[in-house]
């Protein structure tokens, strides 16, 4: 398993994830990785063969799937076929309704006012030090797209659900006229023990608030 990500691999066949399967289990393939949550992670499967010939998925556009939570499981089906069949190009989108939630009329914003962004999940990179325990924070967008311009050749395809990492990009000149606060999940258990300084650190910091 290669994906855009260094430490599992960059696109380079022999640095990726090496799946395993069994007797009882064959001709399922799996594996487990760590990984922070809210990483972008665009990936594919080869099949390495004993004379050390690749074989690359070559009929699909690369997987994708956003890390979350504390556990979570990927199943993709076939190698080489395409399990979700809306991102596949032969079926047509569907459009959802356009609906106009508010008025053409314009808003004055003032230096003092604050605007409250709810989200599904923070635009924010998680992770806890596996040694000293200690979690750190970085924005989603910052992070996610330096990684991936690392090699020119990589494609750079966006999801839905880093819809968020655009909104901060998108309200970056707002945020000099006035206070933007994001509020939503942060996609990471953190003990009970720990949220009120967490969430001290998240407000100080980010001017976020986790739910």
């Amino acid at each position: 398993m290669l994906t855009n990500m260094q430490e599992f691999g960059f696109w380079e066949p022999r640095n990726g994830i090496e799946l395993s399967t069994s007797p009882d289990k064959y001709p399922t393939w799996s594996c487990n990785a760590q990984l922070a949550s809210g990483h972008s992670v665009e990936y594919k499967y080869v099949v390495i063969r004993a004379d050390g010939a690749v074989q690359w998925e070559a009929n699909i556009d690369n997987r994708m799937f956003t890390s979350e939570g504390t556990v979570l499981v990927l199943d993709d089906g076939s190698f080489n076929e395409e399990s979700a069949m809306l991102l596949n190009k032969d079926f047509a989108s569907v459009q959802p309704e356009k609906k106009r939630l508010i008025g053409d009329a314009e808003v004055a914003i003032e230096g003092a006012d604050t605007i409250y962004v709810m989200t599904l999940r923070l635009p924010l990179i998680s992770q806890r030090d596996l040694n000293t325990g200690r979690f750190s924070f970085e924005w989603l967008s910052f992070v996610s797209d330096s990684t991936q311009r690392e090699n020119e050749s990589t494609k750079v395809t966006r999801s839905m659900s880093r819809h968020a990492g655009y909104v901060v990009e998108s309200l970056r000149s707002l945020r000099t006229k006035c206070r933007v606060i994001f509020v939503g999940a942060l996609g990471i258990d953190v003990p009970e023990a720990e949220r009120e300084d967490v969430t001290e650190e998240l407000m100080e910091k980010f001017d976020c608030i986790p739910v």
